[in-house]
């Protein structure tokens, strides 16, 4: 493929024929020597996940199982100024600890000493746009998805406006769960997902009590095998190794490492052409990753870089349309008449009946 050729996912399903990944033996639980054992807590969990190969999750179950705290970086090895100070909580810690040239933690760790609280950037169309007195009373009634997809705003967006005005969200609070014996010893035998499914909560309750008792995650599939078969397409793009294998990006790129595989050029460099990018925010980002054969999060990432806000397909309910929620027909046949989803149709009638009882009641 020449650079700048942009090809669609099924082009890409085209290469070739999907081959199946094999996998070794799944295993559940690590052997931590002395010396990975020394490293926890006098290292960030990150930094240790970094070093012994695992991941941070497993890292922190361990530390809070042999009831080690978590790193703290000396708040004393830095002589904080007024200029400095003033800096907290102005931008991210991450963005004011190179401005300072120390680490983060070290950033974090004083912002949080001083009660101040982090830096949360706005979404573009939090403050830009103005929200009505109806839109605000939506606030709060269904949830931020589906007034999202009602007004044609993002989640963020609506989630910003209601914890701005402190609404409180409609979804219910966490159950309280009564963990018996033989509740807590299913913990990291199963996903934290079919546990919460069992016990009717949601996830991350499970993984909140698995962590809590230093158990580590259950690990559904073993390794990928590298076949032969398999080593010569890690050398084509990913959307091609995606498409054929169904592998995601990360374990893709971990297996190329593995191997040591360099990443194609078209991997690299990801070909935008002029017409790629003036869509961008035009159509969907999910559509325009699937038109183009990239992730999600490349073209988010893109339209981001070139600050363009994303795009709103929702249109706004239109007078017939309103008169049309009024018949006695389903939400399936008004969906199919509409041309809207039956989550959207029904948050749009709950809403017309709040409004219907407010002006009742004054």
């Amino acid at each position: 493929m020449k650079r700048g050729e942009i090809r669609s996912r099924r082009q890409l399903e085209k290469e070739g024929p999907r081959i199946a990944v094999r996998r070794g033996r799944a295993v559940n639980r690590r052997k931590w020597s002395a010396a990975q054992v020394k490293l926890l807590g006098n290292l960030s969990d990150d930094e240790v996940a970094l070093r012994i190969g695992s991941s941070r999750t497993i890292v922190q179950a361990e530390r809070v199982r042999r009831g080690i705290p978590p790193f703290a970086p000396r708040s004393g090895s830095h002589a904080w100024t007024e200029r400095e100070l003033a800096l907290l909580g102005t931008a991210s810690d991450a963005a004011v600890a190179a401005e300072l040239g120390v680490s983060r933690p070290v950033v974090t760790i004083k912002r949080r000493i001083l009660g101040i609280p982090s830096f949360n950037a706005p979404p573009h169309d939090a403050h830009t746009v103005n929200w009505t007195a109806d839109e605000e009373a939506m606030l709060g009634k269904v949830s931020d998805a589906q007034l999202a997809e009602i007004l044609g705003r993002s989640r963020a967006a609506v989630y910003l406006r209601r914890r701005m005005l402190g609404i409180r969200s409609s979804k219910p609070g966490p159950i309280k769960i009564r963990w018996t014996k033989r509740r807590l010893v299913r913990l990291g035998k199963d996903t934290d997902d079919a546990i919460a499914r069992e016990l009717g909560v949601h996830s991350s309750s499970v993984q909140r009590k698995r962590l809590e008792l230093g158990i580590a995650a259950w690990v559904a599939k073993g390794p990928v095998v590298v076949t032969r078969e398999l080593r010569r397409l890690l050398r084509s793009p990913n959307t091609v190794v995606h498409a054929r294998t169904g592998l995601k990006n990360e374990t893709i790129n971990d297996l190329r490492e593995k191997v040591g595989i360099a990443a194609p050029p078209n991997f690299i460099d990801t070909p935008w052409t002029p017409e790629a990018i003036a869509r961008l925010g035009k159509v969907p980002d999910a559509r325009l990753a699937a038109e183009l054969g990239v992730c999600l999060s490349a073209v988010r990432g893109r339209r981001l870089a070139a600050q363009r806000p994303p795009s709103r397909p929702q249109r706004r309910w239109a007078a017939g349309e309103v008169k049309l929620l009024r018949s006695r027909l389903s939400l399936e046949a008004l969906s199919e008449r509409l041309g809207r989803s039956v989550a959207t149709i029904r948050a749009k009638l709950h809403y017309m009946r709040k409004k219907r009882q407010r002006r009742a009641a004054g």
